[in-house]
């Protein structure tokens, strides 16, 4: 886990991606709900907005790297979930949201907000969001509009927000260590 957190700090060094805002907790212990939601669970993951690439490639991306952040839950983040899913909770991915919109309108009408969304001035924001009615976390991030899905800078974001939508606690640990 740890070699893969420094690759992926060497590749946004790299690709000088530095855009991917601090993870705003709105429920005290989310990650809590999180993990009764996904343990050996489906997790509905919608992704909606414009993002001007190939939907089915970004549900494809999207998904398989929340399943591999949370691994160690064994979930099954998939935009079609079985009868294994908790509701209401859902991981939104909002490609290109109106400005200033907040995070509780992405969770309460995601379908609405995926039609309003446009991309401004050569860049592609992103909010991830878990929610339940309204949301839990978010983790933002604004970067240059990738030209296709194959886009290093595309995937190590994508990567990025994923595990950052839920960062891991420090377990207390005692002095005697």
């Amino acid at each position: 886990m740890i070699h893969r957190i420094l690759v992926f700090s060497i590749i946004l060094i790299l690709t000088g991606c530095n855009t991917v805002g601090k993870t705003r907790r709105f429920t005290p212990d989310a990650y809590s709900f999180f993990s009764y939601a996904v343990v050996d669970r489906d997790m509905r993951t919608m992704i909606i907005g414009d993002a001007g690439l190939p939907r089915a490639g970004l549900e494809q991306l999207v998904t398989r790297e929340l399943n591999d952040s949370y691994s160690y839950l064994r979930p099954n983040f998939t935009t079609r979930p079985s009868s294994s899913e908790v509701k209401p909770y859902k991981v939104i991915f909002a490609m290109n949201p109106p400005r200033n919109l907040l995070s509780d309108a992405i969770c309460k009408d995601p379908v609405s907000v995926g039609a309003a969304s446009k991309a401004e001035g050569g860049l592609l924001q992103i909010v991830a969001v878990f929610c339940e009615k309204d949301a839990m976390s978010e983790v933002r991030v604004s970067f240059p509009q990738p030209k296709s899905m194959n886009d290093p800078k595309l995937i190590s974001v994508i990567s990025t927000l994923a595990w950052a939508l839920m960062p891991q606690e420090e377990s207390n640990k005692s002095d005697s260590q």
